[in-house]
């Protein structure tokens, strides 16, 4: 192995030249990476600017869930675009707000969770085995503490708290799970 600062002829097993002081192996350079939620900053191929971005959603896909986001390109700094990530998520919400939420003529801002459920069922009943079905029923029994609520103020708890309460075997507790995430 050879210096790469002085030339001089070095063992393999040093992790430093004796005569120059030079690392023998530069430790490779990391760079801090964002965390989850905090958006990015890219340039895209070709362009001197940078553009924004952040996730605002998941939408279903055939593959799978894919994310949907908001962008805001056009900076000359890496800097500037950073500094613009929290303006851009904040504008994001607010457009979220102001859409409504009505699709098919149904408001689902304000559907319940027996409401929910009952389109569900309707939807799937060509779709899936009697099986499955009766598996989503008999799991249905047991969010009656839930019927009434709103499905979008649903929290992990409210969940939770149902599926404890089933004096039901695992199974049943599976197929709860199974039909909140359907629900979902």
């Amino acid at each position: 192995m050879i210096c790469r600062k002085c030339s001089a002829v070095l063992q393999d097993d040093w992790i430093a030249c004796p005569y120059c002081s030079t690392p023998v192996k530069q430790k490779p350079r990391t760079r801090r990476r964002r965390a989850n939620g905090e958006g990015n900053v890219y340039q895209p191929p070709g362009c001197k600017t940078y553009t924004a971005r952040i996730v605002v959603a998941y939408v279903a896909t055939p593959k799978g869930l894919r994310p949907k986001y908001a962008r805001k390109g056009g900076f000359k700094t890496k800097r500037d675009a950073l500094e613009y990530i929290p303006t851009l998520r904040a504008e994001a919400q607010q457009a979220e707000k102001d859409t409504p939420q009505i699709r098919h003529g149904v408001d689902y801002t304000q559907i319940t969770f027996k409401e929910l459920y009952d389109k569900l069922i309707a939807r799937e009943e060509k779709r899936i085995t009697k099986s499955t079905l009766d598996c989503y029923k008999a799991a249905y029994k047991y969010y009656a503490d839930v019927y009434h609520l709103p499905f979008r103020e649903l929290n992990t708890e409210d969940w939770q708290i149902c599926v404890d309460d089933c004096p039901k075997g695992i199974r049943t507790k599976e197929n709860m799970k199974a039909l909140g995430t359907k629900l979902y």
